[in-house]
């Protein structure tokens, strides 16, 4: 039997500390938010020592701000819009394997998954996105040393600041197609390239 938690509604922010493990008797399969067509902002701690095993987001998102997976179990973030920010470690002791996004992400700021050892694909699909005022970017340091990083995905990115995926040594796929600008060293390190 599946165990979800289903948010839906007016929701505006899912606040820190809003999925303990100590309130559930059950790990979580999943939590789902559904919003209607209102952007949410996922704040810091939001998903904190949360047991469940997948987060899926049915909105656009805001901002997603620092530590806000930070010792849960959540291994796959599925997010069907688009994200603003990911902010700075976002993903600071999270256990993020997957990053899924069917829209476009603005923005990855400094360090926003730097050193997240079990992130292995970010996948940013972009569909639909007017790129004539595209400013996305991974910002300086995002995924470094990202050890267990294979694959990135993100046609649409226009910069890569530096050291962005340094020392990602199992770095193996990336699809940057439209990038313009690779700061320094962005892939210094990526000896699977």
């Amino acid at each position: 039997k599946e165990w979800m938690i289903l948010l839906s509604g007016t929701l505006k922010a899912i606040g820190g500390n809003s999925f303990p493990a100590n309130k559930w008797d059950k790990d979580l399969d999943y939590v789902r938010v559904r919003n209607g067509n209102e952007s949410i902002n996922i704040d810091s701690h939001a998903f904190y020592d949360c047991l469940a095993d997948s987060v899926i987001v049915h909105n656009d998102v805001d901002n997603i701000e620092e530590k806000a997976f930070q010792t849960s179990t959540i291994t796959d973030l599925k997010i069907h819009g688009d994200v603003n920010t990911f902010m700075t470690n976002t993903g600071l002791g999270s256990m993020i394997t997957n990053i899924d996004v069917d829209g476009n992400v603005q923005k990855f700021d400094k360090d926003a998954f730097n050193n997240c050892d079990y992130l292995k694909t970010i996948e940013i699909l972009s569909e639909g996105f007017n790129a004539e005022n595209n400013s996305n970017t991974i910002g300086e340091s995002a995924f470094n040393d990202c050890d267990n990083l294979e694959q990135v995905y993100y046609p649409m990115v226009k910069t890569i600041e530096t050291k962005a995926f340094d020392g990602c040594n199992k770095l193996e796929t990336v699809n940057i197609q439209d990038a313009v600008a690779i700061g320094t060293q962005a892939f210094n390190g990526c000896n699977s390239l």
